[in-house]
């Protein structure tokens, strides 16, 4: 995950300042964001308005300044909190060399390996980017430019520089294909093979195991990422992920609740999936 959000500075507090998102329209990760007051007011950049990047990795160059990590500690409600605490498991207080002690992010919006791994969240901040300018260029006749075409006759080429070298369309057109088969696969199995099992857990690892096993010889059910597998399930059936972590065999995963996978033999009105 890799997110920048325009921040704009509100109130200052005794220690802290309340930052939030310039337009909350568009960005529903975060409703506030609260550095140490003294840290924010020393950056070499006017942070009336500034970027905040939010990424689960390090930032590397990504980032003018960039904050501690901020380390995974519980979901509460449909959020996620993270934060540093000291040994004895209470929160620390923000200063120059922490600048930032607390976090919360909405975890619908999460990549979900965030909550299940429990990864702490890398911070940074930079300048507010400014919109690109759009140049205005007059048209030709507006300057007096004359622009009339003059055709010429076509050069003699040898048969080698004729043509342009082919592209391999059918390479191409079996990659979009081949990847269009696996979506209209998982629809299939999804509407066949997931049944209703009260107190079941489903994840999206055994979800995605099922559907490249049972997957014919022709569809390529590895194509399929995650991401896909989750918005489909969401369209299929109209509802996501319980929002806290679960044991499902053993380890702690995230996992749709009361579903389990049925493989059976279909109708023969049904066999023919394509």
């Amino acid at each position: 995950m890799f997110i920048k959000v325009a921040m704009t500075k509100g109130k200052k507090g005794r220690r802290l300042t309340t930052c939030r998102p310039t337009d909350q329209r568009s960005v529903s990760l975060l409703s506030d964001f609260y550095p140490d007051a003294n840290w924010l007011e020393a950056q070499p950049f006017d942070t009336g308005e500034f970027t905040l990047f939010i990424s689960d990795a390090p930032l590397g160059d990504e980032a003018a300044i960039q904050i501690p990590p901020v380390p995974y500690i519980e979901p509460k409600g449909g959020y996620t909190h993270f934060e540093i605490q000291n040994s004895k498991g209470i929160r620390i207080g923000t200063s120059m060399q922490h600048p930032v002690t607390q976090l919360t992010l909405l975890s619908s919006e999460l990549d979900p390996d965030i909550i299940t791994e429990q990864r702490a969240i890398y911070l940074g901040v930079g300048p507010a980017e400014k919109p690109e300018e759009v140049v205005v260029i007059d048209p030709p006749e507006a300057i007096g430019v004359d622009t009339t075409v003059v055709v010429c006759p076509p050069d003699e080429t040898t048969p080698e520089e004729a043509d342009p070298p082919a592209i391999d369309t059918d390479y191409i057109e079996t990659a979009m294909n081949d990847h269009k088969l696996a979506e209209k696969y998982l629809k299939f199995f999804l509407q066949h093979h997931i049944k209703f099992c009260k107190g079941s857990r489903l994840t999206s690892k055994m979800l995605h195991a099922a559907i490249v096993d049972s997957a014919p010889d022709d569809v390529r059910a590895d194509l399929l990422s995650r991401r896909e597998i989750l918005a489909t399930f969401r369209q299929t059936f109209g509802t996501g992920m319980e929002k806290r972590s679960g044991r499902v065999n053993g380890k702690l995963d995230k996992y749709w609740k009361d579903v389990k996978i049925h493989i059976h033999r279909p109708d023969p009105l049904e066999r023919t999936w394509l």
